[in-house]
């Protein structure tokens, strides 16, 4: 969780956060951004993160706020 408030934006906050720990310890994110721009700095964020890799967004729905989903797997993370 440390990594993730230290790079998204204020307006963007996790509203779900689903840990898997298999063979590596994938995360699954539901996020919710104020605004469009909020969203695109937020991916770039999370994309360029030291702790992060492979890091996916899903499908995204633009009413109003922008809720979407990201996979990343944590690096380091595999068991």
């Amino acid at each position: 969780m440390a990594t993730l408030a230290s790079v998204l934006p204020d307006d963007v906050r996790v509203a779900r956060m689903i840990v898997t720990y298999e063979d590596v310890v994938s995360l699954d994110l539901q996020l919710v951004a104020r605004d469009a721009a909020a969203w695109d700095e937020a991916l770039a964020r999370l994309a360029a993160a030291d702790d992060l890799e492979h890091v996916v967004p899903g499908p995204e729905r633009r009413e109003g706020e922008l809720r979407t989903t990201v996979r990343a797997q944590w690096k380091g993370g595999s068991r």
